[in-house]
């Protein structure tokens, strides 16, 4: 009997906003060389091989240790089997080596001469998406103007693997002493790239973490989570499916810190923004715990019923943090106390992004693999219900709110020709009434580490659109264009300007923070 061909997934799982004014105007394009190419898809083609046999076995027996049984591939995680009830394939990129290494007929002149909507403009912002298009799995920049209502793709790395987990961070590797516009990704293989965003057409990140060909510090399972360290750029803190966090010096490429108090995969990890020492994480065993990284077995703990999915601390009270679970359950607690501030029944599914506006300290919004995003209002101490959204994106995996505009948010899902959506807030009547006049105000640390508009506490968002506004009742709709192995040998030749078209589109996770005294 012939069996069922495949059917092919897209979806976005994890996603993230960078500020306006970080990114280059124009990125820098990159053209391999014949033998950098085969070299670069050696070892691709020698990754994959290695994580279909089983990740994280092999390598030292010290790191390695532990049962196959706990070393779970992490398509039992991500449960790919049942997104929309659609058939994955083997994690990897599959690519045609011989048409990539082989071709020289790209009939698009190599120019500088790059059309003005198509360079990064200060009032800019940037959206980083990890994609998975059937085999091929991508990090994803795109360009979002929220005067102009404009949305495009600017550019487009290839990933070794299935993308789980991304954080911007503005860490320099090649002039530390400057800010930078990188963007580390964790895949559900043990390795973490990093990717410097300002540079087009790359194979291979500028750097990894945890990589098997240096005897250091690395997981032995996929990496769920990551969190940078804004007062300290080159560190990164990221949580694995190993049961472990470890906490990595990125001048170095290696580990500082290993955590491993922990009996089940670690979901969340959260730098605390002010207080440089207190790390935040989020486990499937149930637990939140809170360390002060100088001596890591020094910690607190919160239990709750269920799988933690995420924690997120308050960008405008850094003494109180939020903690999601896989029964849609939404706890805000005080650091101070034991037991929980407020317990909300957010969603009938498991709750999977959570995020604060970014100006608007009671907005709060929730989304969940029941295909809803919800809006709270937490004026007077407890949530309030404002209104609910259906993006239509699916299964929502990812949530963030625009640094920049505080009514603007971004979803990634699992609908195969809609998987992201950018949401301008204000489009329903409810939500806009609500917090019409609200005043706005500054975060007390903000994650990105770019200097505020020092106006910002005075402004209040537009209520008019202009007729140039691309907006169509405050949404955009975004289908990203597909993409197969051959449209591969066209971007590693050159960032393609076909790859750039705008597109119209039906309409849109940060973090957060508190002041210590460092010993």
């Amino acid at each position: 009997m012939e069996e069922a061909p495949q059917q092919k997934v897209s979806f976005i799982p994890c996603l993230t906003w960078v500020r306006q004014g970080i990114g280059h105007a124009k990125v820098q394009k990159v053209n391999p060389t014949k033998e950098e190419l085969q070299e670069i898809m050696k070892e691709m083609k020698l990754r994959e091989a290695e994580f279909k046999g089983r990740p994280g076995s092999g390598g030292d027996k010290e790191e390695d240790s532990g049962s196959d049984a706990e070393n779970k591939d992490v398509d039992d995680y991500y449960d790919m089997d049942d997104y929309d009830d659609e058939v994955v394939g083997p994690p990897g990129i599959t690519i045609d080596m011989n048409s990539m290494l082989n071709n020289e007929d790209d009939d698009s002149p190599d120019t500088d001469d790059e059309p003005d909507e198509f360079v990064v403009k200060d009032d800019d912002n940037l959206i980083l998406c990890g994609h998975v298009d059937g085999d091929v799995c991508m990090l994803e920049v795109y360009v979002f103007n929220n005067a102009k209502g404009e949305l495009f793709i600017l550019n487009d790395m290839f990933l070794p693997s299935y993308p789980i987990c991304i954080e911007w961070m503005n860490f320099n590797a090649k002039k530390m002493d400057q800010p930078g516009n990188y963007a580390a990704v964790g895949c559900v293989t043990p390795e973490i790239g990093v990717w410097d965003l300002n540079i087009s057409g790359s194979l291979e990140p500028a750097f990894k973490l945890g990589t098997r060909k240096k005897k250091t510090m690395r997981h032995n399972d996929a990496v769920l989570d990551l969190s940078w360290h804004r007062d300290n750029r080159a560190v990164l803190a990221s949580g694995s499916a190993d049961k472990t966090v470890i906490i990595w010096d990125m001048e170095k490429t290696q580990g500082l810190t290993r955590i491993d108090s922990f009996e089940e995969k670690v979901q969340s990890v959260e730098w605390h923004p002010s207080e440089v020492q207190s790390l935040l994480t989020g486990c499937c065993d149930g637990k939140v715990r809170l360390y002060d990284t100088r001596n890591p077995k020094h910690f607190k703990t919160w239990g709750f019923e269920g799988e933690i999915e995420r924690v997120l601390w308050n960008n405008f009270d850094p003494s109180y943090y939020f903690a999601t679970t896989d029964s849609g359950m939404v706890y805000y607690v005080d650091t101070r106390n034991t037991k929980p501030v407020w317990t909300l029944k957010a969603h009938d599914k498991e709750a999977t992004g959570i995020c604060m506006s970014s100006q608007y300290k009671d907005m709060l919004m929730t989304a969940s693999m029941d295909e809803s995003v919800k809006v709270w209002d937490l004026q007077g101490g407890t949530p309030t219900f404002v209104a609910q959204k259906n993006m239509a994106i699916g299964q929502i995996y990812a949530l963030s709110a625009c640094p920049d505009v505080p009514y603007v948010f971004c979803g990634g899902g699992s609908k195969k020709d809609n998987h992201l959506y950018v949401w301008d807030s204000r489009e329903n009547n409810t939500v806009s009434e609500r917090f019409k006049g609200r005043k706005m105000q500054k975060p007390v640390a903000n994650r990105m580490d770019v200097d505020d508009d020092d106006d910002a506490d005075d402004q209040q968002p537009s209520t008019s659109r202009s007729s140039n506004n691309k907006f169509v009742d405050g949404r955009i709709n975004v289908n990203p264009r597909s993409t197969n192995s051959k449209q591969l040998v066209n971007a590693v030749h050159k960032a393609s300007k076909k790859n750039k078209k705008k597109k119209s589109h039906k309409a849109m996770h940060p973090k957060t923070t508190k002041k210590d005294e460092e010993s």
